[in-house]
């Protein structure tokens, strides 16, 4: 049979894929810097920063203390502001946003790292904090005779302000608005129209003093609010006299101060035609093809906010610091090993951090110590707050009381109505102590009179013996949901027999095991409410 002579096709030689390029960051025209500051609270309750630094660092040759703080070569120093209750960041300068946010990761890591059961929040809790950037500045004589800083034009100073707090109201729009407005309470600080000008040797920075500390809540919000300062002090210093030009933007402090107000008052029509208009603004300037990704995300304010809200305004959170592994019951109640680690690390008396609060019954704050060694030694972190007073010596069982009245009574000898009546004493007593306005886990705001603590009752012959296991298992099985609190009504419907002897909680069987004898419900609600 003859061949066919009929010619076949080539197949199309299939085009080379495109190789995407890969983002190169590129190296800034000038170093930029930053003090950011934060707080650190355990629970609800505020820690001084200069003294539970230096309580973890200062026997640590590693760390070389100086200037409020301690230094990490090439990273930065770490420490505490001139208010010791804040903390403060001052990483290096440096001509990249990259490691400019590497050097603050480092930083902040080695805090977490030894301090890791304490929060780190952004939020104005209680003290005014800012996130102040530094910029090199154009505005002012560079000349190394000390004289003080000479501005090159004064009408160009007040220009080129009025431009940068202008385009700062985006970032205005998506802070806290209660830990904001707390921050705004007294003289220009929190204000964005709040600059500073500082000589180092022969180089002058400016300091952006207005923002507040939030952009340091996760890393990639870091990035993106130096990337979005860069780029527009960059076309500032190339061009300020016609981006001054621009409608939206403020000629006066007084006019800049009044939009940011209305800002973060919720006025979303001011906050959208500020946004929307530098939005259009901004694609021109010579840096906006960058970071455009960064640009237009810090133009969304809603965007930023609901991206802070995600972590709680918790920079440990955000920077997925805290990593430990949780205590075991035996750690937490062998009575040397949480000791043993403190010892080794050479750390001082903790528990003014991170005791539990007491009230002055006998032996109560030897309680307090014990629970305050195996949070720093063992690294427990606790959920719930608490506050620990002292039954009288009639009383041979544990009580606890929740926020929501809920409570937890081991067996014991005493009348039912009795205990009640004592642990709501004690819940009022514990309300008039301090409680943060803000939760500084999750930023939520919460009554200023809202009590969060689970108050307990410790009995005589435990404090008399000095042995704090009973109350961490106690405390121990609350954290890991392991005790189902009953309503008030429900324990004062029942009276609970003690046993002979209760050695530890797990002696306890569950309540519907518990020998129990009945009495009437009324009869007993009745009693209480007579007390």
């Amino acid at each position: 049979m003859p061949k066919s002579t009929k010619k076949t096709k080539a197949k199309p030689k299939a085009k080379p894929k495109a190789v995407k390029a890969t983002w190169v960051e590129p190296e800034l025209p000038f170093m930029i810097g930053c003090d950011p500051e934060f707080l650190m609270f355990f629970g609800t309750r505020g820690l001084d920063a200069s003294q539970i630094i230096n309580s973890f660092f200062s026997r640590n040759p590693q760390y070389r203390s100086g200037n409020n703080g301690f230094q990490i070569p090439n990273v930065g120093n770490f420490g505490w502001d001139g208010a010791s209750s804040t903390a403060e960041l001052r990483p290096v300068a440096t001509k990249k946003i990259s490691t400019m946010v590497e050097n603050l990761r480092t930083m902040l890591t080695t805090i977490s790292e030894k301090i890791p059961t304490v929060d780190l929040t952004t939020l104005s809790i209680g003290s005014p904090i800012g996130g102040h950037i530094h910029v090199d500045d154009f505005l002012h004589s560079r000349e190394s005779d000390y004289s003080g800083l000479n501005p090159t034009s004064r009408a160009e100073v007040t220009r080129v302000e009025n431009v940068m707090a202008t385009y700062l109201l985006p970032i205005a729009a998506s802070d806290h608005r209660v830990s904001a407005l707390n921050r705004l309470k007294g003289g220009n600080y929190g204000k964005l129209t709040e600059f500073r000008y500082e000589r180092k040797g022969n180089v002058v920075t400016n300091e952006i003093r207005g923002l507040t500390a939030e952009w340091m809540t996760t890393p990639e919000l870091a990035y993106a609010t130096f990337a979005y300062i860069v780029t527009v002090w960059h076309e500032l210093k190339k061009r300020n006299a016609e981006l001054a030009k621009a409608d939206f933007i403020t000629r006066t402090k007084e006019q800049n101060q009044t939009l940011q107000r209305m800002m973060l008052g919720d006025y979303k029509i001011i906050e959208r035609g500020i946004s929307q208009s530098i939005r259009k603004e901004i694609k021109s300037f010579e840096l906006y093809p960058v970071f455009q990704k960064q640009i237009d995300f810090i133009l969304n304010p809603e965007a930023v906010m609901e991206h802070k809200a995600g972590v709680g305004w918790n920079i440990n959170t955000g920077w997925n610091l805290t990593k430990f592994k949780k205590p075991s019951k035996r750690a937490l109640t062998s009575p040397k090993m949480a000791t043993e680690v403190l010892r080794k690390q050479s750390i001082p008396d903790i528990h003014q951090h991170f005791g539990l609060m007491y009230n002055d019954d006998y032996n109560v704050s030897l309680f307090s110590s014990a629970i305050a060694e195996r949070i720093a030694g063992l690294n427990w972190q606790l959920k719930h707050d608490y506050f620990l007073f002292g039954f009288k010596k009639d009383v041979n069982g544990f009580a606890a009381m929740w926020p929501d009245g809920r409570m937890f009574v081991m067996p014991t000898n005493k009348p039912i109505a009795e205990i009640i009546s004592v642990m709501q004493k004690m819940q009022k007593r514990a309300i008039g102590r301090y409680v943060a306005r803000i939760d500084p886990k999750t930023g939520q705001v919460r009554r200023t009179d809202n009590n969060s603590k689970i108050i307990i009752g410790i009995p005589y012959e435990d404090r008399a013996a000095k042995d704090p296991r009973a109350l961490i298992e106690l405390i121990y099985n609350i954290e890991n949901k392991k005790l189902e609190p009953q309503t008030a009504e429900s324990f004062a419907s029942t009276v609970v027999v003690a046993k002979d002897k209760v050695t530890t909680l797990d002696d306890i069987v569950p309540q519907d095991e518990v020998q129990m004898k009945k009495y009437e419900v009324d009869d007993i609600i009745r009693n209480i409410d007579s007390l």
